[in-house]
C-alpha cells in the first residue's frame, strides 16, 4: 500500500501539511486520476480511492462476487487541518453476486473510520461529542466553527441519540431520587449506582408508576438508598418485598431542623438584644452622649465680613466637588473659542468662499457654519467662559456660615454638629461634616480639620434565631465559641425552655441516628411520642425498619445528591428545553464519564462498529 508523505495544494504549487495516510483509514490510497486542490472558501479536500482485492470477498452465503459495477461516491468532513476545513472524496467501487433467489445484489464494503451515509468521520463525531458534553450544542457548534469544522448545533443534538445504554439487569445496589426538568412542574426519577455512582436511568413522573415498572426488570436489586418520599417507599415494598431499604440520615436530620424551627418560631422572637449581659426581646434605645457646647457662644448666619456669604456657597458645595468638571468644561470652551477664531479669520480672508467647503473641513452643520459667522466679538469672548452648576437652595443654606464661623473658632466637628442641632438644624452628622470638609479644602487649606465622632454610648447586641438554630445544630461547638450566640447561649438556654428542650432533642436524635444501636431509635421514640414533635415521630414509626437500617448500614444518599447535583449542571447548559430522551442521553455520557472512567469513543463504540451492510458481506 502507498503512503502519502505529503499533500501538495497545487493552487499554491507547494507542500502545507505533512499528513500520514493512516489519518485517512489504512485501505485509502491516493487516487492517481484526481488532485488535492483548495477551493474559493480556504477548505482542504483530499481525495482517496477504497480499492479492496475482489477475489477475497464473498455474499453471506459463501456467494462469489463476480464483478464490480461501477464506483460510489460520497464526501466527508474530517478534522480541520492548521485550522482550516478539510473533507475527504471517498470512491468506492460497488460489488456484484447474486442471491440464492438469483437476484442480483449490488454492495459497497465498509470503510474504517467511515460509516456508511455519515457526512463525518467517525473521529471528528467523537471530537464533537467530546466538545458538547459539558456545553450546550449551541456554545459547542460556536467552538467547533472556530476552528474550522463546519457544523450546527442539530447535528451535535443528533449524536447524543447513538450513545450505548448500557442497562445491566443484575444490578443489586441502587439510589433512588427525584429530580425536576422544570421545577414545580416536570419532575422525573433518576437511578444511580450505589457502587460507581454513576446514572443508570432517568424515568418520567416521580409517583412510582415508572420505578415499579424498572424494578419488575431488575430483580436481582437488594439494596436501595432513598428519601422519606413515600411513592418510592411503597413501590420499592410492593415490586421487592425482600429489599433492604435504606433512609438518607441528611433528610432526617433536615426534617428534624424544620420542626425546630416551627417550635422556636412560636417561642422566640426572630432577633433577641445583648446589652449589659442582659437579654431582652425589646431593642432598648442607644442613650447617646453629645458633647457639651460652650456656655455664651452664639452664632448666627450673618456673611463673614471680610468674604461674601454666596462665595462662601459656593465654594463650599460646588468648586471642589466638581472641579474635574469644571476642567473639562473649560478644555472643552478653549478648543470650540479656537475652533470659532480660525474659521472665522478664514472665512474672511477667502476670496468667494463656500459654505460646503467649510462644512466639510470643520465637520459642522449648515446652521451652525451660519451661527458661528454671525456672531459678534463679544458673543465669540463668551465662548471661554465655563458655566458652574447653579446652587440649589437647602436647608443647610440657613447655617453654612454658622459652621463657617465655628470652624475659624476652632471647635471640634462633633460640637458644631451639636449647636447646630440646637438651633433646628435636621442635617445627619455626615453631612455638617462634608460641609467641613469642603470649607477646608477651599477656603481653609492651611487647618487641619479631623474627622471626630462623639461617644454613641453603647449599643446592644443583636441575635438572631437562625443563628441560635446554627449553632445549636453544629457538632462541634468549639468552631462558633467567638460568636456572640455562645458567648449568652446558657442565659438563652435558662430564659427560654423551648430552647432548652429542642437543645436536648437535637442531641438525643444526633447520637441515637449517628450511633450502632438501632434499638435506640425505639427508646427515642416512646421519650418524644408525646412531645411537640409527635407528627415528626409518627413519620419515623411508619419508616422504622429504613430508619433502622440507616443506623446500621454505612450507606447514605449522599451519592445521589452528588448525581443530582451533576444533573442540574448538565439541564441548565441545555436551558431546559430538552426532552427527558435527550436530556437522559447527555446525563448518561456525561456521568459515564465523570463516574464511571469511560471516554467519548467508549460512548460511541457500537454506533461506530454498526454497518448496515455486515449483514450482507463476508470478508
Amino acid at each position: 500500500m502507498n503512503k502519502l508523505s505529503f499533500i501538495r495544494i497545487h493552487e499554491e504549487n507547494k507542500p502545507v501539511h505533512d499528513i500520514e495516510s493512516s489519518l485517512f483509514g489504512e485501505d485509502l490510497i491516493k487516487d492517481a486520476d484526481r488532485q488535492d486542490y483548495r477551493d474559493k472558501y480556504g477548505c482542504l479536500h483530499f481525495f482517496r480511492i477504497h480499492a479492496p482485492e475482489t477475489g477475497k470477498i464473498s455474499g453471506p452465503n459463501g456467494e462469489k462476487c463476480i464483478s464490480t459495477n461501477g464506483y460510489q461516491e460520497r464526501i466527508c468532513q474530517i478534522m480541520p487541518v492548521g485550522g482550516q476545513t478539510a473533507y475527504v472524496h471517498i470512491r468506492q467501487e460497488r460489488l456484484v453476486y447474486f442471491n440464492k433467489h438469483g437476484k442480483k445484489v449490488t454492495f459497497v464494503l465498509p470503510v474504517k473510520g467511515y460509516r456508511f451515509n455519515q457526512r463525518k468521520s467517525d473521529e471528528l463525531t467523537v471530537f464533537l461529542l467530546s466538545i458538547s458534553l459539558f456545553c450546550s450544542a449551541n456554545v459547542a457548534a460556536h467552538v467547533c466553527q472556530s476552528m474550522g469544522i463546519d457544523v450546527c448545533h442539530d447535528t451535535i443534538t443528533r449524536i447524543y441519540k447513538n450513545i450505548t445504554i448500557v442497562d445491566n439487569p443484575d444490578i443489586k445496589a441502587i439510589g433512588v431520587d427525584d429530580v425536576s426538568s422544570r421545577k414545580g412542574r416536570t419532575y422525573h426519577t433518576a437511578i444511580y449506582d450505589l457502587k460507581t455512582h454513576q446514572v443508570i436511568a432517568l424515568l418520567d413522573g416521580r409517583d412510582g408508576q415508572a420505578l415499579k415498572e424498572w424494578l419488575k426488570k431488575h430483580q436481582k436489586v437488594k439494596i436501595v438508598t432513598r428519601d422519606r418520599a413515600s411513592a418510592f417507599a411503597s413501590a420499592i415494598s410492593e415490586i421487592l418485598p425482600d429489599c433492604t431499604q435504606i433512609a438518607d440520615r441528611f433528610h432526617l436530620f433536615q426534617n428534624l431542623v424544620g420542626r425546630i424551627k416551627d417550635i422556636l418560631k412560636c417561642e422566640i422572637p426572630s432577633t433577641l438584644y445583648v446589652k449589659d449581659g442582659e437579654i431582652t426581646s425589646v431593642k432598648p434605645e442607644t442613650e447617646k452622649a453629645a458633647p457639651a457646647v460652650p456656655e455664651k457662644v452664639e452664632y448666627d448666619n450673618t456673611p463673614v465680613a471680610e468674604t461674601n456669604c454666596q462665595i462662601i456657597k459656593d465654594k463650599a458645595k460646588s468648586d471642589d466637588f466638581y472641579a474635574e468638571q469644571y476642567e473639562r468644561q473649560a478644555k472643552v470652551c478653549s478648543d470650540k473659542y479656537a475652533m470659532i477664531c480660525s474659521l472665522r479669520k478664514e472665512w474672511a480672508e477667502t476670496v468667494k468662499p463656500k459654505f460646503k467647503d467649510f462644512q466639510e473641513k470643520y465637520d459642522i452643520s449648515y446652521p451652525t457654519l451660519k451661527k458661528y459667522l454671525k456672531m459678534t466679538e463679544e458673543e465669540v469672548e463668551g465662548i471661554k467662559e465655563v458655566r458652574k452648576r447653579p446652587k440649589y437652595k437647602t436647608d443647610m443654606d440657613n447655617y453654612i456660615n454658622i459652621i463657617y464661623k465655628m470652624v475659624i473658632d476652632g471647635h471640634k466637628p462633633a460640637v458644631i454638629y451639636s449647636y447646630l442641632q440646637s438651633k433646628g438644624c435636621r442635617a445627619c452628622y455626615g453631612t455638617v461634616l462634608h460641609y467641613i470638609h469642603q470649607m477646608k479644602n477651599t477656603h481653609l487649606k492651611d487647618e487641619l480639620i479631623k474627622p471626630f465622632d462623639y461617644d454613641r454610648g453603647t449599643e446592644a447586641v443583636q441575635i438572631k434565631r437562625y443563628d441560635i438554630v446554627k449553632y445549636m445544630v453544629t457538632s462541634d461547638r468549639d468552631k462558633m465559641k467567638e460568636t456572640e450566640v455562645a458567648k449568652v447561649y446558657e442565659q438563652i438556654l435558662d430564659k427560654y425552655p423551648a430552647v432548652r428542650f429542642c437543645d436536648q432533642l437535637w442531641k438525643d436524635f444526633h447520637e441515637t441516628l449517628m450511633g450502632d444501636n438501632p434499638d435506640k431509635l425505639d427508646w427515642f421514640c416512646t421519650k418524644y411520642e408525646e412531645s411537640r414533635i409527635q407528627g415528626f415521630i409518627n413519620g419515623i414509626k411508619k419508616d422504622i425498619a429504613p430508619v433502622k437500617n440507616a443506623i446500621s448500614y454505612e450507606h447514605s444518599s449522599g451519592f445521589v445528591e452528588g448525581g443530582n447535583c451533576r444533573y442540574k449542571l448538565v439541564k441548565r447548559t441545555m436551558f431546559g428545553r430538552a426532552n427527558i430522551e435527550h436530556l437522559f442521553h447527555k446525563f448518561y455520557a456525561q456521568s459515564s464519564i465523570t463516574c464511571g472512567g469511560l471516554n467519548a469513543r467508549t460512548l460511541l463504540a457500537d454506533w461506530i462498529e454498526k454497518s448496515r451492510w455486515e449483514d450482507k458481506t463476508v470478508i
